[in-house]
């Protein structure tokens, strides 16, 4: 796999610690949990996460995550999803 024709979404840190340990260049990006609880990272594990790609050979290149009612007519759940993906955004 060639890692500069691949980004990839990290929601936990074994897979993180898996890349880093390739010692490849690979560009990452932050799963977010923002309601779903499926996957992604808590906002208590921003630091950790931050700290980790800061001090390796990846790439940040950005956040995600999945809004689980978007196209519900009722947004409540969407915007308190929206609300805490721009508070892990802004903390990242």
């Amino acid at each position: 796999m060639d890692p500069k024709r691949v980004a990839v979404s990290v929601y936990n840190i074994s897979t993180l610690e898996a890349l880093v340990k390739t010692k490849k260049k690979f560009k990452v990006h932050i799963f977010c949990n923002t309601g779903m609880n499926r996957e992604g990272i808590q906002s208590e594990q921003i630091e950790e996460f931050c700290s980790i790609i800061k001090n390796s050979n990846l790439v940040f290149e950005g956040i995600v995550s999945h809004f689980s009612s978007a196209d519900d007519s009722d947004n409540s759940v969407t915007h308190n999803q929206i609300e805490k993906f721009k508070d892990m955004a802004q903390e990242i």
